[in-house]
C-alpha cells in the first residue's frame, strides 16, 4: 500500500513538472529555423546585416552609408521569455551590446520585426 501511495505522488509529481515546462513561453524550434540565415536592415544613411547560426552564435556587420564606417563583430543570441536576445562583441562604441527583443516573424518568414521599449523598432529582412 505504501509503494502504491510513492509510485502515485512520483507520476503525480512527473505530471505536474512535465505540465509545467509545456506551459512555459519557450520559442519553438521553429522560431529556431525560420531565424538561422542572414538578415539585412538598411535605415537612411546605414546597413546593418546579422547571420544567425544553429549553434546560436551571429555575425554583425554595420556600415555607415554616409561615412563608410564599419563595425563588424560576434556574439550570441538566445530565446528567453518570448524575446529574442542579442549580445555582439562590437557595437557602435567598440564595447559589447545586448538587447532582448520583442519579435514577429511575417510574409513567408521572409521578415522580422524586433521592438523594444525606448529602441526603434525595426524590420529585418530575410537575404
Amino acid at each position: 500500500m505504501k509503494i502504491e501511495i510513492v509510485i502515485v505522488s512520483l507520476l503525480l509529481l512527473i505530471s505536474i513538472v512535465l505540465l509545467v515546462g509545456c506551459l512555459q513561453e519557450n520559442p519553438t524550434p521553429s522560431d529556431l529555423n525560420k531565424l538561422i540565415g542572414t538578415w539585412e536592415w538598411v535605415g537612411e544613411n546605414e546597413k546593418n546585416t546579422y547571420i544567425f547560426y544553429q549553434n546560436q552564435s551571429l555575425f554583425s556587420s554595420y556600415i555607415n552609408l554616409d561615412t563608410g564606417e564599419t563595425h563588424r563583430g560576434w556574439g550570441v543570441f538566445e530565446f528567453n521569455q518570448s524575446k529574442l536576445c542579442m549580445s555582439t562583441t562590437h557595437g557602435h562604441s567598440g564595447k559589447t551590446e545586448s538587447y532582448c527583443y520583442d519579435y514577429v516573424f511575417s510574409e513567408n518568414n521572409t521578415r522580422l520585426t524586433l521592438s523594444a521599449t525606448g529602441l526603434t523598432t525595426v524590420t529585418l529582412i530575410k537575404i
